[in-house]
């Protein structure tokens, strides 16, 4: 959904959770009943692995659907709510954060108008203009290397102070706060308090999978969601090994992640992790 017309819903966990939902109600209308057994797993990569955590906490408004198992592999997910990281403006950013963030920043403000020119208003201006024309054309591995690259009128920002516009930030501060919330950044705000996925104690079991030659979603910070995922009470599997850099790790767990999920279905026998389940430490600096 990168690079095509409209704007994409990055970092928003529910919205995308809900449709992977009603995904798997149309599947059922599709197919003959004798092709389906009623059961559901939930299988996800990077932001689709942050999506299916997201499924986690959808039990009670989805009792149609018997979800058995989660598998999130090398998930994006939600560790810090936005409005709160828009404060924190000496915290440095990589070639990688600096595009998932404001990607995110720019999908949840974009979302709330038609007013194209009004999307750039969250950055600051000197940068504005060429961060969303890169995020609203470029596929999400060309874009790291277009924001993390300086032209004649354009400087990387190193932090998210330099990203952001401060009257942008001085609104959602205000909002945040109790204070007024007013026109667009109030809305925004309004939209990243409804985006707060859960996995409860209550959710199906969990499977996370960490590559350490992950140089996308870096092995410190899938450490970041695990704490997130412990923290809201749900107790994940973890394995954690060399299943290779972002992409080829899928391939080389596929055989373990799927029978691993069948396993767990069927409340039969499930396979041991290839890996450790030791969890890296949190870090996304």
């Amino acid at each position: 959904g990168l690079g095509t017309e409209g704007t994409h819903a990055y970092d928003s966990w529910l919205d995308p959770a809900r449709s992977a939902i009603d995904g798997v109600r149309a599947l059922r209308a599709l197919l003959p009943s004798d092709r389906l057994d009623g059961t559901t797993i939930a299988y996800g990569h990077s932001q689709g692995g942050g999506i299916v955590l997201a499924l986690a906490g959808l039990r009670d408004e989805t009792p149609d659907v018997d979800l058995r198992a989660i598998v999130s592999l090398a998930p994006g997910y939600r560790v810090s709510a936005l409005r709160t990281a828009t404060a924190l403006s000496s915290f440095r950013l990589d070639a990688s954060l600096r595009t998932f963030a404001s990607l995110a920043v720019l999908a949840g403000y974009a979302n709330l108008t038609d007013d194209t020119a009004r999307w750039g208003d969250p950055f600051r201006a000197g940068i504005r203009d060429h961060v969303v024309s890169q995020l609203t054309t470029l596929c999400i591995g060309t874009a790291i290397t277009a924001l993390d690259t300086p032209t004649a009128d354009y400087t990387p920002p190193t932090t998210i102070g330099e990203a952001l516009d401060p009257e942008f930030t001085a609104a959602v501060s205000t909002c945040s706060s109790g204070g007024a919330c007013d026109g667009l950044p109030g809305a925004w705000v309004a939209r990243d308090i409804a985006n707060e996925p859960r996995t409860p104690a209550s959710s199906p079991p969990i499977l996370l999978v960490v590559s350490n030659g992950d140089t996308v979603n870096l092995p410190r910070q899938v450490g970041c969601a695990i704490d997130r995922v412990e923290d809201d009470g749900a107790s994940p599997e973890l394995c954690v090994g060399a299943f290779g850099d972002h992409l080829p790790m899928v391939a080389a767990t596929a055989g373990y992640t799927i029978d691993w999920a069948l396993g767990i279905a069927s409340g039969g026998a499930r396979p041991l992790c290839p890996g450790t389940t030791t969890a890296p430490r949190c870090s996304l600096f």
